[in-house]
């Protein structure tokens, strides 16, 4: 599982309370019910969660240089507050698929006719929704909540000491850069006013004194009514 998921998967592990998400019907724009956490834990629903994140290469590649910027999409399906099926998919930064994953046939291969195509894939909208009590803790327990004012959005930092050898990286807990001269790495998590985890960014202080961001995850949080699910599977799977 990539940093992302891990962080999200964190802190789904608490999720509960009656925040109030507008729900959006999946590629078609139009109002839906509205969807809460209550109902999500009581009646059931979909969890939609999207990730776009960037990784700065730990060195110039020239050959068999990879994609810097990646978006991926996921869907898990409750039912009376258990997550019963999940669907995830990983996009170019322009809407191709590159892989898809479902947890009810994990072992199953992606269909090699759909990698590749490029489509219209739906983007969340409104705010992302709050998760847990939004603290830094959840994120990461070596952040502290960086003061301000107010209750509008707020920011931790930490450390990101350089991960060990063999460690697969990722945006979600980039390589330190070989190529510059790194002093030290901050980790820094921004959330909206409600408590929602929105960014996570990873800035390099170099011995020049200047700073230069090496990864970053954006992160939203979306539910949706039961109803939506058939659409789901359309979109992933359909022709």
């Amino acid at each position: 599982m990539s940093g992302s998921w891990g962080v999200l998967g964190g802190l789904l592990a608490g999720v509960g309370g009656a925040v109030l998400i507008a729900a959006l019907v999946l590629g078609r724009g139009d109002a839906a019910e509205v969807v809460t956490w209550e109902t999500l834990n009581e009646e059931g629903g979909v969890l939609w969660r999207q990730v776009e994140s960037y990784e700065r290469p730990s060195f110039k590649r020239v050959f068999n240089p990879r994609t810097e910027r990646e978006s991926r999409q996921g869907w898990t399906r409750y039912e009376a507050g258990e997550a019963v099926d999940s669907i995830s998919i990983g996009l170019s930064i322009d809407g191709i698929l590159t892989w898809h994953h479902r947890r009810t046939d994990p072992g199953a291969p992606n269909d090699p006719a759909s990698m590749g195509e490029r489509r219209s894939w739906p983007r969340p909208r409104g705010p992302s929704a709050a998760l847990g009590d939004g603290s830094c803790g959840e994120v990461d327990e070596r952040m502290e909540r960086v003061p301000s004012e107010g209750k509008g959005p707020f920011m931790c930092i930490g450390p990101h000491p350089r991960p060990a050898t063999g460690t697969r990286g990722g945006a979600g807990s980039p390589a330190w850069p070989i190529d510059l001269d790194v002093e030290s790495i901050q980790k820094e998590a921004r959330f909206n006013p409600q408590g929602g985890l929105e960014s996570i960014t990873f800035r390099a202080l170099l011995e020049d004194g200047s700073r230069v961001v090496i990864g970053w995850e954006r992160f939203h949080i979306t539910l949706l009514p039961l109803s939506e699910w058939e659409a789901i599977e359309e979109l992933v799977y359909g022709e």
